[in-house]
């Protein structure tokens, strides 16, 4: 299973107040109508790109297209598959990517309904791969009571008992973290990636 790696290996679960984070920036992930594998996104000096995933055995995987519509961003894995983020046969998860440690705050919701439930990913155990974390059908928009401080984070949907959810993400709220607040984890991150690139090389050249 090719999970995917954060950019940052940010274990540690920080409140805004404790490192320091500035006023929020909110990203309005609304568009017209495109469908593509990935999405970048710019708001207030901070990068952020998009993807699509499933997930197994609550883990992310990259998989299938990104939709982007008036109501958001929407998961497509094919096979008749809706253009939302939805549990229909296979659990979907829109990752995003920051270009810099941010502290989440807020997601915003549309075509939620009332029985609808969303899953959040973090990388909590330092190992590499988002998790879920918690299931929540709370009131939208959801404002997180901790700060989830890292670069990579997932919103998904999650088919628990008879119900199946579908739902776009419409937008999200982040704070950047200052250095040096940031430095401990950008640092480890640097040191994440630094390993799967080596393992990737030393695997190319047994094939070799």
């Amino acid at each position: 299973m090719k999970s995917i790696l954060t950019a940052v290996a940010a274990a540690a679960i920080l409140a805004v107040s404790a490192v320091g984070a500035q006023a929020a920036t909110t990203f309005n992930l609304t568009g017209n109508s495109a469908d593509s594998s990935s999405m970048a996104f710019s708001s207030g000096g901070i990068g952020m790109t998009a993807y699509s995933a499933r997930e197994d055995s609550s883990v992310l995987s990259n998989a299938g297209k990104l939709t982007q519509t008036s109501g958001g961003l929407g998961v497509d894995l094919g096979r008749r598959d809706s253009d939302q983020v939805d549990s229909f046969g296979i659990d979907e998860a829109v990752i995003f990517v920051f270009d810099q440690v941010v502290a989440l705050e807020t997601v915003y919701l549309s075509s939620f309904g009332h029985f609808d439930e969303w899953a959040f990913f973090f990388d909590t155990d330092n190992n590499g791969s988002l998790d879920e974390v918690f299931l929540s059908n709370s009131a939208n928009p959801y404002n997180f009571p901790t700060a989830y401080v890292g670069t990579t984070f997932g919103i998904g949907a999650s088919g628990t008992g008879f119900n199946q959810e579908a739902f776009r993400i419409k937008g999200l709220a982040v704070s950047a973290v200052p250095l040096p607040a940031a430095l401990p984890l950008y640092g480890a991150g640097l040191a994440v990636m630094g390993f799967v690139g080596w393992r990737k090389r030393r695997k190319a050249a047994a094939q070799a």
